[in-house]
């Protein structure tokens, strides 16, 4: 994600939450395709095993990708 995008990540604090809510529910239409960082941490957000239960969120139409060595910070360059 740009920088700008994740400025507005960051500035709205309500709409994160209404996002993890909602997402079991998103038409299966939809494709949600998630990035993870392989970097090993200390902790998931949310507590161990955190990342593996929100990928599998809604199932239907999505895929997730771990980038080996990457962190939290995930940058492309194409």
């Amino acid at each position: 994600m740009s920088g700008m995008q994740e400025a507005v990540v960051f500035s709205e604090t309500h709409s994160e939450y209404e996002i993890w809510d909602h997402l079991a529910n998103l038409d299966a239409r939809i494709p949600i395709r998630w990035i993870m960082p392989g970097m090993q941490r200390g902790t998931d957000v949310g507590g161990p095993g955190s990342a593996q239960y929100r990928v599998w969120l809604r199932a239907e139409n999505a895929t997730n990708t771990m980038i080996p060595g990457a962190g939290h910070l995930v940058r492309s360059f194409s």
